[in-house]
Formats: C-alpha cells, structure tokens, sequence
C-alpha cells in the first residue's frame, strides 16, 4: 500500500511473509508494480519492522520508491527484492531425473544422439526453474522431460524446444 511520507517523498507498506523477513535488509534494490499500471519502480528497503503478526505470520517492511510519478496514497501493489543477482544454468524442473535420495539429482545430456546420466548438484528453485551448480557445462542439450523410461545410452532425437514451439502445425 503507497503512503506519502516526509518531504513529498512515496512509501511502499509491504506484508513481508515471516520466513523471507531474515534474508530481508534495509537498502536492498526493490522492484514494485503497481495495481492498474504497467512497468516496474525501482525503490530501497527503508525498514524492516521487528515484529511478526501472530495470526497472519507476516512481518512488515517500508520501500521508498524512486519516482517523480504522481502515485494515489492506498494504491496496491506488489514487491520484488533482488536479494542476490549471479550468472547460472538454468533448467525446467521436469528435466531432473531423482535417485533413492533427495540429494541424488541428475539429468539426461545428449552427447551424439544418446543420453548419459549426468549427477547435477541444485541450487534456488523458482516457478518451475531449479538453479544448476554443478555437473553441467553452458550450451551443453539435455533432455527436457526426463520421464522415467529413458535409460543410460537410450538413442534420442534432437529437437530444439524454441524451434519447436514456432512450428505451426
């Protein structure tokens, strides 16, 4: 919810869940987008609220927003914060083939028209998009829907997901 604040300057009042309120700082880069506008504003974490509502399990945050935009006080919205920002291999959940342990990851690599079984080690995990931290090189083709019926030497057929999406049938 937007407020105006000392000197003319605009607030975000953001309903912080109570697991994300550690990893949250005061100057951290936010992104807010508002109900009924498009775009992002940039803006800072200003204060983090030291307490926790025992019903809601929400803690409260202030965001000075960066705009010269005239905005409506009670306005809606919704908050990014960038915690970190990194380069990584990025691959669908649905590509991650799981072993006999929770930590027994692994993707199928297409090396000359057959798979191999790859070990990967995860990372962050994202609206069906897992972070890969090791065991896989940029550029090399995996196999983006594993299926439990693929096995270690199976022959396969390329097929690039972008060009095949295009294809009008």
């Amino acid at each position: 919810m937007i407020r105006l604040i000392r000197d003319g300057a605009v607030e975000f009042a953001a309903e912080v869940p109570e697991a994300d309120l550690p990893v949250l700082a005061i100057g951290q880069p936010v992104k807010v987008k508002l109900a009924g506008r498009t775009g992002e504003i940039n803006g800072t974490v200003r204060i983090v609220a030291p307490k926790i509502d025992r019903e809601t399990r929400l803690g409260s945050a202030q965001i000075r927003l960066d705009t010269k935009e005239p905005l409506f006080a009670g306005a809606f919205g919704k908050a990014e914060v960038i915690f970190a920002r990194r380069e990584a291999i990025v691959v669908a959940d649905s590509a991650l083939v799981y072993g006999r342990g929770t930590d027994d990851c692994a993707v199928f690599v297409v090396n000359e028209g057959r798979v191999q079984r790859r070990p990967v080690e995860t990372g962050l995990r994202k609206s069906g998009k897992v972070e890969i931290r090791a065991g896989l090189e940029p550029g090399e083709r995996i196999v983006a829907k594993a299926g439990a019926a693929l096995r270690e030497g199976d022959a396969v057929t390329v097929v690039d997901l972008a060009q095949a999406g295009s294809v009008k049938k």
